[in-house]
Order: C-alpha cells, then structure tokens, then sequence
C-alpha cells in the first residue's frame, strides 16, 4: 500500500462478487480513502476467472489462492470462499503482512475458530468479520437506543431470516447442502447473519434449544444432510430470552430479515424488506400504544453521498462495512467486528447444532 492506492484480492467469486462491485464503487461514496483497486481473484475454474477479469477488470486471476496471497502488490485479501476451506486459507493468511477480510462464517465450526484464533494470537493480528448487516443505519440506530437505555431493561427479541434460495426439489445445493462442507446448513449460512445482530444488539447467550428440519433429503440424486430450517430458543444469564428462526424454504419471501426487541420502556422492529425505517414505540410517549417510524435512511455520516434522506439498499451495507475494514486498517486501530466477533457466532452454532441433535438445552462452549 502506498498513500494513493489500496489493492485487495479476493478467493472466491460466489459472494466474492459483491466484494468486487463494492471495492469498485467504494470512492464514490468515501473519497477521502485511498484509490481502492482489485488486483487478484482466485476462483474454483478457469472460467469462473476469465468472467471475473471481464466483469470487474481484476489484474489477473488464478485458480490457487496463494498467488493472492504471495502477491506482494496486494494489501488486503477478502477471504469469501466455502465454509470448509476458511480454516486453511485464513490461516495461510495469517502468515503474511496482508490485512484480512473474511465473509461469514468464520469457519466450518467452533474447533477450527479456536484454531483460527490461537494462530491470530500468537501472530498478534485480527481480521474484520463481514457481519454486514451491522453497518445498516437503522439498526445502528437501534443499538444507540437499547445501549442508551431507552427502552428499558431487555426483556427478549425475536430474529428470523428468511429466503426461498432452496425451495425447488431441483436446486443445486452444491457445497451447502453437505454439513461436512457447510456446517449444518441454514445455522452456518445464513444463522450467522441473525445471530451477530442477536449478540451485538443484546448479548451472548448462555445456552439454547434447537430444532432443525431438511425438507428435501435428495436432490437430483444426491443426499442432502444440511439443514434447511432452524429454530432457536435462547436464554441469557440477565434474563433475556429469545428466539431466532431461519430457513431457505420458504415461499413467499425474498430476502426477509425481520428484527423485534422488546424492553420494559419501549420496543423496537425492523424489517430488511423495509431497510429505511426503525420501528419504535416508548412507554413515556404520548403514542405509547402506536409505533412510530424513524427514518434513518441512508445515514452514512462519512460518506459524501447521496444523502440520508435517499432509500438504501443491502449493497450499501457492504460498502460500509468494507469502508470501516479499510479505514481501520489504514489507521492500525482495533477492527469493529473482529475475530472474537466471529468466534462468538461460531460458539453459538456450535451449540444450537448439538441442542437441535440432543434435543436437549446447550450451553455455548466456553470462549478462550
């Protein structure tokens, strides 16, 4: 990196290709940041590569991830790669000097984020967790309220993610539908979406009961043994409860997060389908029985456009996210979701997981 550029590689053109469209539209919202330029993709084929150095003008592309991460013109590796190869690329990374993004999950499971965060220690570097959703101004402004004390005391929340991405019995589930590639499917794809904002917005859990559900064992001939639905119940030692529920089966939706949290002074919902506004309803305000919307918009404060009063989109939540990576970086201050961000997620995964095959409550593994 010099003072006018800021070159990043990617492993992974899956979600990898979000990563591309943000690094390339990042000055336009954050000029005071450096030139961002996309330097290398590593990708599964050859064709995968050549799409990506004609869609997004990478300077080359390889079907090894080391030569990103050998590549002494490159700054910052964005691992978005399947679950199973995180361990061995995130560890791989941490042995040189480049600062390192890494798409949810952390790792295929709890045993490997521990690995990862060992490795992390001893190197004494951390690595940004793309928990994106973080970055939203609605629910920032939703965590300044429930940390400010505004609604109360924490009773519970509720969290659901869903998506129709597997409903078809002839969808291709590739990697996601196999646990020893995946995870448990649905818990470790899109689970760790809802369970950030679960931790980030109310605390950790103490333990959870979970049940969980393949809708289609077969498609195409192959076996399914990832799950397609999971239900959460959570308890925290302070007394909150919860659910969280997600699930790629079902009909009707889109892309539909929904968030409610609920206190002894007021209650807060969001929806993604909805992004720009907050929810709200406060024991103390003349409309104590009705919601009220707060608009927030696309309030961005660093950014110089388009303005808080424009819609925002998911994209912009990338691009925010990947701001906040690069700055952090550049200043060599402490990431805003970093890898005990991640480990925490992946506790959580770990004992739902085993709550859902026990049927009995779990406590979350203890951290290191």
């Amino acid at each position: 990196m010099n003072n006018t550029t800021f070159n990043i590689g990617i492993i992974g053109y899956g979600i990898g290709k979000i990563y591309a469209a943000a690094s390339k539209a990042i000055n336009l919202y954050y000029p005071d940041l450096p030139r961002i330029e996309l330097s290398g993709i590593a990708t599964n084929s050859k064709a995968s590569g050549e799409k990506a150095l004609d869609q997004f003008a990478f300077r080359y592309a390889t079907q090894n991830y080391l030569d990103i991460l050998n590549d002494q013109n490159t700054d910052a590796v964005i691992v978005s790669s399947p679950n199973n190869l995180h361990h061995q690329m995130i560890s791989a990374a941490l042995d040189t000097d480049k600062a390192i993004y890494v798409d949810k999950p952390l790792a295929l499971n709890f045993s490997e984020a521990e690995d990862i965060l060992t490795k992390s220690k001893n190197k004494n570097k951390d690595c940004h967790l793309g928990f994106e959703f973080r970055y939203c101004p609605a629910l920032q402004k939703a965590k300044a309220l429930i940390d400010n004390g505004k609604i109360g005391k924490l009773y519970s929340y509720r969290i659901n993610y869903f998506r129709p991405s597997a409903i078809s019995e002839k969808k291709d589930l590739r990697w996601k539908g196999e646990m020893s590639k995946c995870g448990d499917g649905v818990i470790n794809d899109y689970g760790p979406h809802i369970i950030d904002l679960a931790i980030w917005l109310t605390g950790l859990a103490d333990r959870v009961s979970s049940s969980r559900r393949i809708y289609t064992p077969e498609r195409n001939g192959l076996k399914v043994d990832a799950a397609d639905h999971y239900l959460v119940q959570t308890e925290i030692r302070n007394g909150v409860i919860g659910s969280l529920e997600t699930s790629r089966m079902i009909t009707g939706s889109d892309n539909d997060l929904n968030i409610e949290v609920y206190g002894s002074k007021g209650s807060l919902k969001w929806s993604l389908m909805q992004p720009n506004y907050l929810q709200a309803a406060f024991i103390d305000s003349p409309f104590s029985n009705s919601w009220i919307n707060i608009m927030t918009g696309q309030d961005f404060p660093e950014a110089i456009l388009p303005g808080k009063d424009t819609p925002v989109g998911i994209m912009r939540f990338y691009i925010a996210s990947l701001m906040d990576f690069i700055s952090h970086t550049i200043n060599k201050t402490s990431y805003s979701s970093g890898l005990m961000d991640g480990i925490k997620v992946q506790a959580f995964v770990e004992a739902a997981t085993k709550a859902a095959f026990t049927e009995n409550w779990e406590d979350l593994p203890k951290l290191s």
